[in-house]
């Protein structure tokens, strides 16, 4: 029987205490609590659970069992990969979502434009088609909504000052 190396366990334990802390934090704070909530549960179980399943396996590693068990059509084993990929995309949900905080930030926002700038042109002189539209999408999408932001503030003050 073999063990996964340490750098492994220790990044796997990482994963699954931010997800713990940004669950606990979106609940608390009532933002995607639903999801919150369950993210927060799997995250305690999911490795309990899965540290007992893989620990019946009798050669190999933690890994090759789950992936064995998956292709065997295993429900447990199913169940966890499921939970697994919720875990994934609730990280990739958090991170996008304050990523997108951030970029909304006056002072970030006038930071990062020339960088976004050069990324732009160097990926555009590389030719690479579907970033050429990424771009695009992003030139004409975010000035519209800050405008309309700014818009709806400007009518609010006009309304208040009626």
């Amino acid at each position: 029987m073999e063990s996964l190396p340490q750098i492994f366990l220790v990044i796997y334990m990482i994963i699954f205490s931010i997800t713990l802390v940004a669950s606990i934090v979106y609940w608390v704070k009532q933002r995607f609590s639903a999801l919150a909530a369950i993210a927060m549960i799997l995250s305690l179980l999911i490795p309990l659970v899965s540290f007992v399943y893989t620990a019946q396996r009798k050669t190999g590693n933690g890994y090759e069992f789950m992936l064995e068990k998956v292709f065997d059509l295993n429900g447990l084993a199913i169940t966890l990969m499921i939970g697994y990929v919720y875990i994934i995309g609730w990280l990739i949900f958090v991170i996008t979502e304050l990523l997108t905080r951030l970029y909304h930030v006056p002072f970030i926002n006038e930071k990062l434009k020339p960088m976004f700038q050069k990324m732009e042109e160097h990926w555009i002189k590389k030719g690479i088609p579907p970033l050429k539209r990424f771009f695009s999408l992003i030139r004409e999408k975010l000035p519209k909504r800050r405008k309309k932001a700014d818009e709806t503030l400007e009518e609010e003050h006009k309304q208040s000052s009626q």
